[in-house]
């Protein structure tokens, strides 16, 4: 009983004392990293502003580019937010939203981690001689942790520089990659975009997630079992073949092959019966091969920015013609609609 009495006494003794250091340790910790890139501020700004862009960049979703993400507000500036929530323990569950942000100038944004408090981060772009001086800092204090938190994240305050700022490094040198690698905005295409409203449409879908070299094959295979599955039904295609892109990162792709049909049909295995609702939307006719639709959605990014229409859901593309039967690539058509 002594020694369980001395080992309780020493462990209360020990315990007291990192609560007395801890009350001297930093309450705030301020982690800032920067790297300067070949491009003008509007470039830059635009990866980070639209939030759906960080699917591009972030660190995190490399460590996990399986994780749920959900979407709210508009898709851009001050109120857009997504909520995230992954397996892995690196990631866990969270919400980010975009708090301000001045055009081609700043960022700021508000991290919630589910049970673990909040920080704020900020972005700063400096147009400079040798290019533009891309800042990303982030604040945390310790008041804003839930209370059994506040003493141990003083402890954790010593080590975040060590922590974060490596990730941070990754993050900015991933959108110096990608913001030099992708055509600047002088070059894109001009799109006249129609204003269109949409019936409701009865469709079969095949989810599918697949890398890049499997698309094709993957979409192709999915297609091909759904018109056997109407056919064998008595239905009939009442459209073109189409694709509902839901998230694509890297090397990672996440969407629906979906054809539309005539008649109500059970769901059957991988193959559902949806009745997608009456939509309004804006329409692109896009001519050329599938790789290189990129510049297409950048420009109807922009257009739909500078004129105030904010993106309501998930763009898909309507494939009317083949392109393995065309001869000229360059006049295979694609309507590609965004839900408004």
């Amino acid at each position: 009983m002594r020694i369980l009495k001395i080992f309780g006494v020493s462990f209360l003794f020990i315990v007291l004392i990192m609560i007395i250091v801890a009350l001297f340790l930093p309450g705030q910790v301020h982690v800032e990293r920067s790297i300067i890139i070949k491009a003008e501020p509007s470039d830059i700004f635009a990866q980070i502003n639209t939030l759906k862009n960080w699917e591009k960049w972030s660190p995190w979703h490399h460590i996990d580019p399986k994780m749920m993400l959900k979407y709210e507000g508009p898709a851009s500036g001050k109120g857009a937010s997504y909520a995230w929530r992954s397996g892995n323990s690196k990631v866990g569950k969270g919400t980010l939203a975009i708090i301000n942000s001045v055009q081609d100038s700043s960022v700021f944004c508000k991290m919630e981690f589910q049970g673990m408090g909040s920080s704020h981060s900020n972005f700063r772009i400096e147009k400079q001689d040798k290019g533009t001086k891309l800042i990303w800092a982030m604040d945390s204090k310790s008041e804003d942790m839930p209370w059994l938190m506040r003493l141990p994240s003083r402890y954790f305050n010593l080590a975040m520089d060590g922590m974060v700022g490596p990730d941070f490094e990754k993050g900015l040198a991933n959108i110096k990659t990608l913001v030099e690698s992708t055509p600047k905005t002088a070059t894109l295409p001009d799109v006249k975009p129609e204003d269109i409203s949409l019936p409701a449409t009865k469709l079969l879908m095949i989810s599918i997630q697949c890398t890049g070299k499997e698309l094709h094959t993957k979409y192709a295979d999915a297609i091909q079992a759904m018109i056997t599955y109407a056919t064998k039904h008595h239905a009939t295609l009442s459209g073109n073949p189409l694709g509902i892109y839901h998230h694509w990162q890297h090397d990672s792709f996440l969407f629906d092959a979906a054809i539309p049909i005539n008649k109500v049909l059970k769901s059957f295995k991988e193959i559902k019966y949806v009745l997608r609702a009456p939509q309004h939307a804006l329409k692109i006719n896009y001519y050329g091969p599938y790789d290189a639709m990129t510049e297409t959605y950048m420009a109807m990014e922009k257009w739909m920015k500078e004129n105030n229409i904010i993106e309501k859901g998930d763009a898909w593309e309507v494939y009317v013609d083949d392109p393995e039967s065309a001869p000229d690539k360059s006049k295979v058509l694609t309507e590609i609609y965004f839900p408004i």
